[in-house]
């Protein structure tokens, strides 16, 4: 159970919240969302496979970088995301590789 918070963290989680950049992950459909989910289900990350938890993994992972990252949020995201799939990627390769020298 969550205990009631003083005053200046309940407005400044309400703050977050109302922010433009929240509000966009919240707009996100579950086709945005998913595919997030899945491409780091498939690096080893354990989210479930259920859509309404891949969808609120994902926006908890947007959440925490907007904390850490304000506005540049979106960069680091997307940066991540391509390190991701390039290392899911490279380790298809190296296990084809592997395979084949078999």
């Amino acid at each position: 159970m969550i205990e009631p918070l003083n005053d200046e963290t309940a407005g400044a989680i309400r703050d977050f919240l109302a922010s433009e950049d929240v509000g966009e992950i919240l707009q996100m459909m579950i086709f945005s969302t998913c595919p997030i989910a899945h491409l780091f289900r498939d690096s080893g990350v354990g989210i479930p496979r259920k859509t309404e938890l891949e969808q609120a993994w994902t926006m908890r992972w947007l959440f925490d970088l907007v904390l850490d990252h304000g506005p540049n949020w979106r960069e680091v995201a997307s940066k991540r995301l391509v390190s991701v799939r390039a290392d899911l990627v490279a380790a298809a390769e190296a296990a084809k590789g592997a395979f084949s020298a078999s």
